[in-house]
């Protein structure tokens, strides 16, 4: 859903998962005024990491040829005791040619550093680059 309003803000459509997506992201959401509503609210921080990572795992997945790896029930409830959603970033991830990439960590160091710091988009070119290079 929160993807889907940054659509409606933009008027881009975020449905095909394209790589160039991430540049709008990027260059609308991942400014100085995420990282400080981040900072002052969990659940907005939590919110938007979550959806970004989603977003950002998604396009990896279908451009790449990447696949989800999602914690198991164990792991999962070993998460929701502790109370902390972001451990869950150890076990939520995609798979890339056996090397594991942890989207939810790149949309936390986005929102914390900015686009100007850390940017999507060069995130995935430079999966990308490394997917491409080895036959």
């Amino acid at each position: 859903m929160l993807i889907d309003g940054y659509g409606k803000r933009t008027g881009i459509d975020f449905s095909n998962h394209k790589p160039e997506n991430l540049m709008a992201i990027d260059q609308y959401f991942l400014g100085v005024q995420t990282r400080e509503k981040a900072q002052q609210s969990r659940k907005y921080r939590e919110t938007n990491a979550i959806a970004i990572a989603s977003y950002l795992g998604e396009v990896m997945v279908q451009n790449l040829g990447g696949s989800w790896h999602f914690p198991s029930a164990l792991e999962a409830l070993f998460v929701r005791l502790l109370g902390n959603p972001f451990r869950m970033q150890r076990y939520w991830y995609v798979l890339l040619r056996r090397e594991k990439v942890y989207v939810l960590r790149a949309a936390l160091e986005a929102i914390d550093r900015t686009s100007r710091e850390f940017s999507l988009y060069d995130f995935y070119q430079e999966w990308e680059r490394r997917v491409r290079s080895v036959p």
